[in-house]
C-alpha cells in the first residue's frame, strides 16, 4: 500500500527528474568531449531530444495533479464558491475525455513504428521506445483527471468549507482550505484527534462538522497572532539596541577625549 501511495505522489517527478539528470550528463559530457578532447558525439543531440520528448508528455499530468497547469479563471472566481468545483469538475471531465479518445491513436501510432521496424538514426534505438511517450503521456493524463475529477466532486457535493460566523471560506486549485479538505484520512478521525488536543488546552470538543472550519481559523488566527507578535517584539527590541548601542559608544567617546585632553596637556608642558 506504502508503495502504491508513492507512485501516486512522485511518479511523475521521479522520472522527470531522472530526465534532466540525463539531459544534463549527456549535454556536460558533450562539451567537455568535444572541447577538451576534439571529439564530437554523433548521438548526444538525438538522446538528449527524446529525453525531452519524455519529458514534456510526463510534465502534463504533474501539472494536472500538483494543480499548476496554466489557465485564465477570471470568470470561474466571479461565481459563487458553491459552483466553482462543479465548473472545475466540468473542465477535468473535458480533459478525460479528450485523452480517451486520444489513446487509441497513440495505440496505432505504436503498433506502426513497431511494425515498420524503425531505429533512430544515430543510436539506432527501436523508434517505439519514443514513439510510445504519447500513450504514456495520455494515459497518466488520464489518470490525474479522473482523480481531479472525483476530488472537485467530492468537494461539490460536501459544499465548501464554512466559517464559525457561517461566512463562506474562499478556497481556489491550489488554496490552503482545498488541501486540508483532500487529506486522505477519515473525517471521525480528524475530528477525535482535534478533539484531543483541545481537551489537552481545556477547551471544549467541537461538534461534528465543524472541526474543518475551526482548524482552517485557528490557523489562520495562530499564524496573524505569531506575526503580531513578531512585529511587537521587533519595535522593542529596536529602541532597547540603539540604547545599548549608545551606552557601548560613551565610554569609548569619554576615553577618547581624556586621551586627547592628556596629549594637549603633554604638549603644553613640553612648550
Amino acid at each position: 500500500m506504502k508503495v502504491i501511495r508513492w507512485i501516486d505522489k512522485n511518479l511523475e517527478e521521479a522520472l522527470m527528474v531522472l530526465l534532466l539528470f540525463g539531459i544534463a550528463a549527456v549535454m556536460i559530457l558533450q562539451v567537455v568531449s568535444r572541447y577538451v578532447f576534439n571529439y564530437s558525439m554523433s548521438w548526444s543531440d538525438e538522446l538528449v531530444r527524446y529525453f525531452l520528448v519524455w519529458s514534456c508528455f510526463l510534465s502534463v499530468s504533474f501539472c494536472v495533479k500538483n494543480r499548476i497547469s496554466i489557465k485564465i479563471e477570471s470568470v470561474l472566481h466571479a461565481l459563487p464558491e458553491r459552483i466553482r468545483p462543479w465548473l472545475r469538475a466540468v473542465r477535468h471531465l473535458i480533459v478525460l475525455i479528450f485523452c480517451i479518445v486520444m489513446i487509441p491513436f497513440a495505440v496505432t501510432y505504436i503498433r506502426q513504428a513497431v511494425a515498420s521496424g524503425a531505429t533512430s538514426a544515430a543510436m539506432q534505438i527501436p523508434m517505439y521506445y519514443i514513439q510510445s511517450a504519447p500513450l504514456v503521456g495520455f494515459v497518466l493524463l488520464a489518470i490525474r483527471c479522473l482523480q481531479a475529477l472525483v476530488r472537485e466532486l467530492k468537494i461539490g457535493i460536501r459544499g465548501p468549507a464554512t466559517a464559525a460566523d457561517g461566512s463562506v471560506i474562499s478556497s481556489s486549485d491550489d488554496g490552503f482550505v482545498q488541501d486540508i479538505i483532500e487529506i486522505n484520512v477519515e473525517e471521525d478521525q480528524v475530528l477525535s484527534a482535534v478533539n484531543e488536543v483541545r481537551e489537552e488546552l481545556g477547551e471544549e470538543p467541537l461538534p461534528a462538522g465543524e472541526h474543518l472550519a475551526a482548524v482552517v481559523e485557528e490557523a489562520a488566527e495562530g499564524h496573524a497572532v505569531r506575526n503580531d507578535a513578531s512585529a511587537e517584539q521587533a519595535e522593542k527590541q529596536t529602541p532597547g539596541s540603539a540604547a545599548e548601542g549608545a551606552e557601548e559608544k560613551a565610554p569609548e567617546s569619554a576615553a577618547a577625549e581624556e586621551a586627547a585632553g592628556k596629549a594637549a596637556g603633554k604638549g603644553g608642558d613640553e612648550e
